[in-house]
């Protein structure tokens, strides 16, 4: 119970500090996106009314266009977008590049086969709408990879000394029949217990349980083959309030992806982009709201009646309204109260709608296809690129708060015996060992960005490396004088122009059979030298042979 009570207490901490940031988040998902104020509440939907009376669709499309550009420009499913590389790189290509290669390949089927993309989108919303996205990374017991968004408002985080998200606590809720299906009916709390056994509550009652997920300073050396409790992270469900462990565990990696938009101050938490623009979206919330009543007032106007025609007035499509004679030239009936101009309003509201679109960076995010005129390759690839910067800050980032998950998941991949399993015969720099060589943990492999951010770099990379290949071919063509294309290095070459295309290793020989090529090459020259060597020397004892002769008959 002592340890259940201070898991609790730090737990109860870290939400204290979270709360601080979710009166902000409440009013943003209120205002933009409010079928995630259900998610953070652990309820099947938001409250209809509430969301009819605050839903700003501007900021929401606003919203959603960011989210898709995260999905088109940081992780596009259809393109290649990460490179797994080992920590030490060297200059030339090895067996173990060879293996990094075939491994990133293994890596983007697992992730193909996944949930992937499908939770990454959840997250990106989070992560745009609150500046903070989760998602939890395991595996399935056929070996598939699994993920799970996570919402924030249902999580708190802490930091490691250098930055990075090491601790993550949460509420989830289950029925007493998902309890039983996680953790057994023994380890339950007696009133789960009772839950369970009633036919009635066993699938509708629910419980709150705490989820913690925490550095272990007692953890042993080791990413496989050791005790739960000995793993590098705690891994603790404890039912809230009977205050009770009904499970206790370890992760060998930390399992979670926290990924802030942008991070500042001293805060675990992102930025959110559409914190600063929350009076702009109130003001055209309530603008609409005027509209609607001026629209309301010229559509059905007031009318002004003398007190004995009160009642008498029809103000039906095509009624007729009989009036005294006296009152004949009074104008009365008549309209009366206009609605004002309201033009200046209009202005207004698209400026204020502006700022929101600015501020999740839709006006550089439109598509190339909603310009008007005909645009060219060089125009295309610009606007390319005004898109790619606006997201560069959110990008580094992300590969900084990424790397834990890449992390995971190609240790899961390791661990894995069927489905998602990377390439056998991984190298030594693969591996940690320990000083008897018996154990051994997993040296994170780098993962290189190679999507259309990451991109940039290596375009005019590769774009060089091209020109200077048609300038040499220019010349050998106009000098006839190969020998500068010696000067090259062609595997380095052919190389790194096939990792720049995206294409599968699988299609190119591996480094060892390329020295085996050039080994054969370098034979099969040194042959081709000794036949043209001894030729020569044959032909030269011919004519010595017919000199000699020609001088004994003189």
């Amino acid at each position: 119970m002592d340890e259940a009570d201070d898991l609790l207490k730090t737990a109860e901490a870290l939400f204290t500090e979270m709360n601080k940031n979710s009166g902000d988040w409440d009013e943003l998902r209120r205002r933009i996106m409010p079928r995630m104020e259900g998610k953070a509440r652990q309820q099947e939907q938001a409250n209809a009314m509430t969301a009819v009376s605050v839903f700003s669709p501007v900021a929401h499309k606003s919203l959603l266009n960011l989210a898709s550009a995260h999905l088109l420009f940081i992780t596009p499913m259809d393109q290649k977008w990460f490179s797994l590389r080992p920590q030490e790189e060297g200059n030339d290509y090895s067996d173990q590049d060879d293996w990094y290669s075939k491994a990133t390949e293994a890596v983007y089927r697992a992730l193909a086969d996944s949930n992937f993309y499908a939770a990454a989108h959840e997250v990106y919303l989070d992560r745009c709408l609150t500046g903070t996205g989760c998602m939890f990374a395991d595996v399935t017991r056929d070996g598939s990879l699994v993920f799970k968004h996570v919402p924030t408002g249902t999580y708190a985080i802490a930091e490691g000394a250098h930055g990075e998200v090491n601790t993550l606590v949460r509420t989830l809720k289950f029925t007493a029949q998902q309890a039983v299906e996680m953790f057994t009916l023994g380890k339950l709390p007696p009133k789960i217990q009772e839950a369970y056994r009633d036919a009635e509550k066993r699938y509708t009652e629910m419980f709150e349980f705490v989820h913690l997920v925490l550095p272990n300073s007692r953890a042993q050396f080791g990413s496989d083959m050791v005790s739960p409790r000995r793993r590098k992270w705690m891994d603790v469900y404890i039912a809230k309030d009977a205050k009770k462990i009904v499970f206790h565990g370890g992760f060998y990696e930390f399992p979670f992806l926290v990924t802030r938009f942008l991070k500042g101050g001293v805060s675990s938490y992102g930025e959110a982009p559409g914190k600063a623009v929350l009076p702009e979206i109130g003001a055209t919330l309530l603008m609409d709201r005027v509209m609607d009543v001026a629209g309301s007032r010229a559509a059905i106007p007031s009318v002004i009646v003398s007190a004995r025609m009160a009642g008498e007035v029809d103000l039906r499509a095509g009624g007729k309204t009989v009036i005294p004679d006296d009152l004949i030239g009074s104008q009365i009936p008549r309209e009366w109260a206009d609605v004002g101009d309201v033009r200046f309003m209009l202005d207004r509201q698209d400026k204020k709608e502006k700022l929101i679109r600015e501020a999740f960076f839709n006006d550089i995010l439109q598509v190339v296809s909603s310009v008007d005129r005909q645009m060219t390759a060089t125009e295309v690839n610009a606007r390319e690129s005004e898109r790619i910067i606006c997201f560069f800050s959110s990008f580094i980032q992300f590969s900084q708060d990424f790397q834990t998950m890449m992390n995971r998941i190609v240790c899961l991949m390791f661990r894995n015996t069927q489905g998602a399993v990377l390439p056998d015969d991984p190298p030594d720099e693969f591996f940690i060992r320990s000083a008897n060589g018996k154990k051994f943990e997993l040296r994170t492999p780098k993962a290189r960005y190679v999507g259309k951010i990451a991109q940039a770099f290596d375009r005019l990379q590769r774009y060089g490396l091209e020109g200077v290949l048609d300038s040499l071919t220019k010349y050998i063509q106009v000098t006839g004088d190969a020998r500068i294309a010696k000067r090259l290095k062609a595997w380095e070459v052919l190389r790194f122009m096939w990792d720049c295309s995206g294409a599968p290793s699988k299609c190119i020989v591996t480094s060892s059979e390329n020295d085996e090529m050039v080994e054969a090459e370098k034979a099969h020259e040194e042959q081709m030298r000794q036949a043209a060597l001894m030729e020569q020397l044959a032909k030269a004892g011919k004519d010595n042979a017919a000199a000699a002769a020609q001088s004994n008959m003189e």
